[in-house]
């Protein structure tokens, strides 16, 4: 999902105020989204590794900050609830509110994998 600036009147927020709408992204970054999950859950890589990965195969990472992936990239795309559809807003979380792009048992599947890794570090 991405946010784009929504330049209806009647899609702006009450308060007069810019309103951003969430749109699909490009088919290439689902792919990647979902590459990054399978690689974790399914292959056993490491946040690390992925990195690895996806930059010696010259894929770029999201944002234009960086020319490069790195470790807390991975993690955020593996923490984000917008990919099971769900919208996380001050610790709430509202299910179906997109379209999801991941099934919900390998968010999950991640979730715990992360939670496990963390013990194992501590």
């Amino acid at each position: 999902m991405k946010r784009v600036l929504s330049k209806r009147k009647k899609d702006r927020a009450p308060s007069g105020r810019s309103h951003h709408k969430l749109v699909p992204a490009e088919a290439e970054k689902i792919e990647i989204v979902r590459l990054i999950f399978d690689l974790f859950v399914n292959s056993d890589y490491t946040l690390t590794g992925i990195c690895n990965l996806l930059n010696a195969q010259k894929i770029g990472p999201p944002n234009r900050i960086s020319a490069a992936w790195h470790t807390r990239m991975i993690r955020a795309v593996l923490c984000s609830w917008a990919y099971i559809g769900a919208n996380e807003y001050c610790g709430c979380v509202k299910q179906s509110a997109f379209p999801p792009i991941i099934e919900k048992t390998i968010f999950f599947e991640a979730q715990a994998k992360m939670s496990r890794k963390q013990i194992e570090i501590q």
